[in-house]
């Protein structure tokens, strides 16, 4: 049946009876719970229903308690609607994410949270569930496969743009990206590319290894201008996405970071890589925070980096990079470099 066919038969019959003012309206003696009358009454179309629908054919509906055969956009207007006779948001939030972080994959985690960005642009949520939100996504960060991070990063941008800034949790400010290298490296062999760096005595590097391997090889002679043709690679596979292993790169990179960043700075048309706001956002975690207060409010320092060093990379900036940097002791003067 196609999906046309579907929402005729549900527009033709499965509403019109379900909504019938009788004794039973919604047929919903007959069902010991809200998972039974879902399949005795709607089976397979059940998913099509919008949760709103669900609660007035049936108010003992629990909506809790079947997360398991809801569909991701009946989950997100369960976190995101106003509905009558449900638990506080916070529980509801909280239910949800510990439902779908069990399982992000097989639960359709990033489809939720597509239809969450959707209903959120059209319906402004209360702080305290954008808070509880915010916190769930960073905490289910570190959990999720390496593959996912990059859709929850930007989740978190998209949401970041529809929040005010009030509701903003404070740690959030300056969140910082976890690089659990064991977590990163699990599986990744870098043997071809460390006998590849062991023999090459060209400055450019390959673009066909992924970014784990580049990440979890020792790299001992890696020098600045390796990073910098790192940089310009689009790697193979998601994991060039990933600020994990970007901060696991870069962490164990630091010490030729700078001097790369400078080299950037120097040319005057470099290809950049299309990863350029992850990184981005791992340089403002172990540089830019690192500032300190007199470092801020010094011109030269500021110029240094976002005139020179950061340039390149500022039109890809991400929402959370700005974020951060408007919470920064910036003076007027450096501000307006």
């Amino acid at each position: 049946m196609t999906l046309e066919q579907q929402q005729l038969v549900l527009k033709k019959l499965v509403i019109p009876f379900l909504s019938r003012p009788t004794t039973d309206s919604g047929c919903v003696y007959n069902s010991n719970s809200s998972v039974d009358w879902l399949q005795k009454n709607l089976g397979p179309f059940s998913v099509l229903v919008s949760l709103r629908d669900l609660l007035e054919f049936n108010t003992d509906f629990s909506p809790l308690s079947v997360l398991e055969v809801l569909s991701p956009k009946q989950t997100a207007e369960l976190v995101v609607l106003p509905l009558p006779g449900l638990p506080g948001k916070a529980v509801i939030i909280n239910t949800v994410f510990d439902y779908l972080s069990m399982s992000p994959k097989e639960r359709k985690l990033p489809e939720f949270l597509y239809y969450l960005v959707r209903l959120s642009e059209e319906m402004m949520l209360p702080c305290d569930s954008f808070k509880t939100i915010f916190e769930r996504l960073y905490q289910a960060l570190p959990s999720v496969p390496p593959e996912m991070e990059p859709v929850i990063q930007a989740i978190i941008d998209n949401l970041m743009q529809t929040a005010p800034a009030d509701c903003l949790p404070m740690n959030m400010k300056c969140p910082i990206t976890p690089a659990n290298v064991s977590r990163v490296c699990e599986g990744n062999a870098s043997d071809s590319l460390q006998s590849y760096l062991a023999t090459s005595n060209t400055a450019n590097v390959p673009c066909n290894f992924s970014l784990e391997e580049y990440a979890c090889a020792s790299l001992t002679n890696f020098t600045a201008e390796h990073l910098v043709s790192l940089l310009k690679c689009k790697l193979p596979g998601n994991s060039s996405h990933s600020k994990e292993t970007w901060k696991v790169l870069l962490t164990k990179l630091t010490s030729v970071l700078d001097q790369a960043l400078d080299m950037f700075s120097n040319m005057s048309k470099p290809v950049i890589g299309p990863a350029v706001s992850q990184a981005l956002d791992v340089i403002g975690e172990i540089r830019v925070n690192r500032l300190t207060d007199d470092q801020l409010r010094d011109s030269d320092v500021i110029r240094k980096w976002f005139s020179g060093r950061l340039r390149l990379f500022l039109p890809s900036a991400s929402g959370g990079f700005l974020h951060c940097l408007s919470t920064k002791n910036l003076s007027c003067d450096t501000y307006q470099q």
